[in-house]
């Protein structure tokens, strides 16, 4: 890795980790202040409508994002035609979203997921218009931007949430929290380029851009439909109630591994790109990206494995308590995630994104069928299959990276063998106070809140 390009990346990592902690502090406060002023049926009506509502932002992007950061030239003609296609794409999916609506609305048996489904149509488009922008500035690895943009919107999306919230709104607080935090950050992204689109479009160029970008958003599309079916699963068989305390086990879940990884993503592809000539560079770049991911994850999700079921119930109420088992077990998956994180990354900077989509098709079908299985006996086998079926996608994603990267085992092994050892040394000394059974304040917590 040259120095100039070094020295980026470090920058870009720091921007990353500030709008990280920023971000996800403050989304994870205020998701813990909704969660005390909003039943669990408002979070399992808004989670229904992100059954289909998170698969249509992501075929939004059409996988364009990637496909111009990595190509190695991209002329004005390319970027005007992404835009365009990204536009036109995001109208055709919003109706969509709009026709859903109905079918939804009587397949989850609640009236007001129609009318949330309209409401969240605009968040598709919002989506799109971000596409081109957002690449360029990855280019250009001006990561300092996209970091303060990312930031104001969550601030704005915060405020919104918590106003009507505190309103009594209910799930549309959640929409709310959305609606606003992406109409801030589209209006500073667009501010932030100096670029503006032009009426042209090639269709060479179309082409080629969407022959890398179908590959990434096939598997977007696959890993996202996958991780969606356990939330289709119990909405319609459990309810909204149920469906409403498994994602809110799910979004604590989420915060935490966007705490470490989101962002950072970003920065690898670019820097992978970059290597994508330099074989020994870039598997030392995946394997240092690897064990920064686990060092900070594994500690972490063991910890709080121990002590969610005690201290939530403080902050969040006590009708979560039952979501508290389903996160132990979530938080399981967060922290089998940290080690493959980066391996979609290295399959599309090395020209190989078709890896991604295979990957996703084979963990769609999985999960369809342990989901499928585990949901007659409630979320928490729901979650289960979910650990189980990342445990057994995954090494096959870290073996083909492996083989294109020309790593053994062992390299592996010296990447994440010290940040593991310190998650089993968490989780033996969190274990150890309850080896003789449970302790008078229920199920295993932890050492610290059993004496207090």
């Amino acid at each position: 890795m040259s120095p100039s390009l070094a020295g980026q990346a470090r920058a870009g990592t720091a921007w990353v980790a500030l709008q990280g902690a920023l971000k996800q502090g403050t989304d994870l406060l205020v998701f813990l202040c909704l969660a005390r002023w909003l039943a669990p049926e408002s979070f399992g009506l808004m989670a229904s409508v992100n059954t289909v509502l998170t698969v249509l932002l992501m075929l939004a992007e059409w996988g364009l994002i990637e496909a111009l950061v990595q190509r190695r030239r991209l002329g004005p003609v390319a970027r005007d035609t992404a835009f365009w296609l990204a536009l036109a794409g995001a109208a055709l999916l919003a109706l969509a979203l709009a026709v859903l609506a109905w079918p939804m609305a009587r397949g989850f048996g609640q009236d007001q997921i129609r009318v949330l489904s309209w409401s969240a149509s605009p968040l598709v488009l919002a989506t799109a218009l971000n596409v081109v922008p957002q690449a360029l500035l990855q280019r250009q690895m001006r990561f300092g931007p996209l970091a303060r943009r990312a930031m104001a919107g969550t601030l704005a999306g915060a405020l919104a949430g918590v106003g009507l919230a505190a309103a009594g709104a209910g799930a549309w607080s959640l929409l709310g929290q959305q609606l606003a935090s992406a109409s801030v950050a589209l209006a500073l992204l667009w501010r932030t380029t100096e670029w503006r689109p032009r009426r042209r479009f090639s269709i060479r160029s179309a082409r080629a851009l969407l022959s890398f970008g179908r590959h990434v958003m096939a598997a977007r599309a696959l890993n996202v439909v996958a991780s969606k079916i356990d939330d289709a699963l119990i909405g319609a068989m459990l309810g909204p109630v149920a469906l409403g305390l498994y994602a809110v086990a799910s979004r604590l879940r989420l915060a935490l591994e966007q705490l470490f990884c989101q962002g950072v993503d970003t920065i690898a592809l670019s820097t992978f790109s970059r290597l994508a000539g330099e074989p020994a560079g870039l598997a030392r770049a995946y394997l240092r990206a690897t064990r920064m991911a686990v060092s900070l994850a594994a500690p972490v999700f063991v910890s709080v494995g121990w002590l969610a079921p005690h201290l939530l119930p403080l902050v969040m109420g006590p009708r979560w308590q039952p979501a508290m088992a389903t996160l132990q077990i979530l938080l399981l998956a967060g922290l089998l995630q940290s080690f493959l994180h980066f391996n979609h990354a290295v399959f599309r900077a090395t020209g190989q994104p078709q890896r991604s989509w295979q990957l996703g098709a084979a963990s769609l079908l999985l999960n369809l069928v342990l989901s499928g299985v585990a949901v007659r006996w409630g979320i928490e086998a729901v979650a289960g299959a979910y650990v189980l079926r990342i445990a057994l996608i995954g090494p096959l994603g870290t073996l083909w990276v492996a083989r294109t990267l020309g790593l053994d085992w062992r390299a592996l092994l010296r990447a994440v063998g010290v940040p593991t050892g310190m998650a089993l040394l968490c989780a033996v000394v969190g274990a150890l106070p309850w080896h003789g059974g449970w302790g008078p304040g229920g199920p295993p917590g932890c050492w610290l809140c059993w004496r207090a």
